[in-house]
């Protein structure tokens, strides 16, 4: 039969009863590929398969059994030595949690409280084990021994990286305790971090390679992203301008067809304005409003134009234009009329002047309405 101590923690913060017990949560071992330092120093790697280590049979002898303030020198628990050694026990709710075992355990007396308050709150598993010589890979890692028929003695607890009550543990030749950094060197894996070189158990060495993988990974799609949003920016700023520079050319389109829209209106205007203003006004000079009043008042002295509105004005600036066209269009005819009478019938002469007259009063009277 060959002995193992394996090393476990307590996890979260422990409570404490009325009684002055302490009950705690505890992860007490887990499945991979443990370093063993053997009795003459040298060291062994073992794997705890899943298979082996989730043993329903295995997991079994996990609960209800004592706990023992170090390993004891007798290297197990029985019942010639329980009342001396045991200062608590494990519960019975036995959990797999991934690759970790987590037992609920509880110290009942005061030698085990105050170890714990006194800061031993690492644990270590007492079990015996079937050893298999087989070399192989677990995970990436090597090992030249795989335990079987795993069964549990007692839960220790124990100091915090120091090995404490177990190195006086008597070892024969096939057992040994769960080592840390002895003869571990030629199985760590380098990892760089920020620069510096960090050696590592090859299970660390690989979550963290992932990890910085997954972050690689992460980061190539935010730049993507980053890029694909800097792309999207330029073509709609191309957009814009080519929207602004369309925009400006049909507001420049439309500003020279204002500007020659309104100097038409007003050539129009000054001509309407030389057929009814003196020679001698000064037209060119003068605004459209200015030139529109002085259009009607010279036909209509006698118009009231103060405080009218611009509406009112265009009105009868428009009716005034309207006979100052229809006098041209008489004297028009008239001018014809004379060009086809040359006097040699008065009578025609005569009736072409009477109609003259009778025309442009009736185009008075009617533009007037």
């Amino acid at each position: 039969m060959i002995y193992r101590y394996d090393k476990g923690e307590i996890k979260g913060e422990a409570t404490r009863t009325d009684e002055g017990y302490v009950r705690a949560d505890s992860i007490v071992t887990r499945t991979g590929v443990f370093l063993y330092q053997n009795a003459d120093g040298s060291i062994r790697r073992e794997l705890r398969h899943p298979d082996d280590v989730f043993e329903a049979v295995s997991l079994d002898t996990l609960k209800m059994i004592p706990i023992t303030n170090g390993h004891p020198e007798q290297k197990l628990v029985n019942s010639a030595n329980a009342k001396e050694l045991q200062i608590g026990t494990t519960g019975e709710n036995i959990k797999v949690d991934g690759r970790f075992i987590r037992a609920p355990l509880v110290l009942t007396h005061a030698d085990g409280v105050e170890a714990l308050d006194a800061g031993r709150k690492e644990l270590s598993l007492g079990y015996t084990v079937d050893l298999e010589k087989v070399d192989g890979e677990y995970n990436g890692e090597r090992y030249d021994h795989r335990q079987r028929n795993i069964r549990y003695n007692h839960l220790a607890i124990v100091d915090r990286g120091r090995a404490g009550p177990s190195a006086r543990i008597h070892l024969d030749s096939g057992d040994a305790k769960q080592t840390e950094g002895v003869g571990m060197t030629d199985n760590l894996k380098t990892v760089t971090l920020d620069g510096l070189d960090y050696k590592a158990s090859p299970e660390v060495a690989k979550a963290y390679e992932k990890a910085v993988k997954r972050d690689d990974d992460l980061q190539t799609k935010l730049d993507a992203a980053e890029q694909a949003a800097a792309d999207a920016k330029a073509e709609t700023e191309k957009v814009k301008a080519a929207l602004d520079a369309a925009k400006e050319q049909a507001e420049t389109k439309n500003d020279a067809q204002e500007i020659q829209k309104a100097v038409k209106a007003r050539l129009d205007l000054e001509r309407t304005a030389t057929k009814v203003l003196k020679a001698d006004a000064q037209i060119s000079e003068m605004s459209d409003a200015d030139i529109k009043k002085a259009v009607i008042l010279a036909k209509h002295p006698s118009a009231n134009l103060d405080g009218q509105t611009d509406i009112y004005i265009q009105a009868r600036f428009d009716a005034v234009a309207e006979i100052v066209a229809n006098e041209k269009g008489v004297a028009d005819q008239r001018q014809q009329m004379n060009e086809r009478n040359d006097g040699s019938n008065p009578n025609d002469t005569v009736k072409a002047r009477n109609d003259m007259a009778d025309a442009i009063k009736n185009q008075y009277k009617g533009s007037a309405k």
